[in-house]
């Protein structure tokens, strides 16, 4: 796993998909930080998470597109599959390679507590708990990624595809005010992942968000494993 890790985590800074990743996530960020806490002089960062939230959705597709689909198209995993290497340190390598610039980016946001306690008082657990919720949000949706990156040799339709998912997550939010039959309207909500993480953007740490957060992320890595199971035996 260690050498998987290492290897895809040195690719993101051969190619410039790590640079441009940081770039973007930092400069929106930093947007949102001067509009909303700067610009106002408010101690609050609600509502830069809540921002943050659409920012992953769109971003995190770009950051996992090739993770899986570009060994695909080279055919290189298939030398993978023959090494003596066990699927779930695969996968998991692949996986905290792409977590590791995750958090390497959400890391400003513990910067901006430490901007704010020069004009005001920052709520340091409110502060956490929105890095812990922003945390789980990514793991969740790196997985979906990495899963929808194993099934194509099209980095293009990998990305279109993470983006697809995301706008399906935004939609599921959306229905749960449109519906009016309680059994839809239950099933959307519990699929909302906005809705899980806007308790976060409040510095609530709710065990039922924090399980189905970590739910979505186990379930497609095991998915995602699977697929390279049955690629395996073919």
């Amino acid at each position: 796993m260690n050498a998987v890790f290492s290897r895809e985590l040195r690719s993101y800074f051969v190619t410039p998909m790590g640079y441009i990743y940081l770039a973007v996530f930092w400069f929106f960020a930093g947007f949102y930080f001067t509009g909303t806490c700067l610009v106002n002089t408010s101690a609050s960062l609600s509502y830069v998470f809540a921002n943050l939230f659409n920012i992953c959705l769109f971003l995190i597709p770009v950051l996992t597109m090739r993770l899986v689909s570009e060994e695909r198209k080279a055919k290189n995993d298939q030398l993978l599959l023959t090494c003596p290497l066990r699927l779930p340190s695969l996968v998991l390598g692949k996986f905290l390679a792409a977590y590791t610039i995750f958090l390497t980016g959400t890391a400003i946001t513990l910067a901006f507590g430490i901007i704010i306690s020069f004009f005001a008082h920052p709520d340091w657990p409110v502060i956490a708990g929105n890095f812990i919720g922003l945390a789980l949000l990514g793991a969740a949706l790196i997985s979906i990624a990495l899963f929808i990156s194993a099934h194509t040799e099209n980095q293009i339709i990998a990305a279109v595809g993470g983006f697809a998912a995301g706008l399906f997550f935004l939609l599921s939010d959306a229905m749960v005010s449109v519906i009016s039959e309680p059994l839809l309207k239950r099933i959307f909500s519990a699929l909302s992942l906005q809705q899980h993480y806007n308790s976060f953007t409040l510095g609530l740490l709710n065990t039922v968000d924090i399980v189905f957060f970590l739910s979505i992320t186990a379930a497609f890595l095991l998915l995602t494993m699977g697929s390279y199971e049955r690629r395996r035996w073919r």
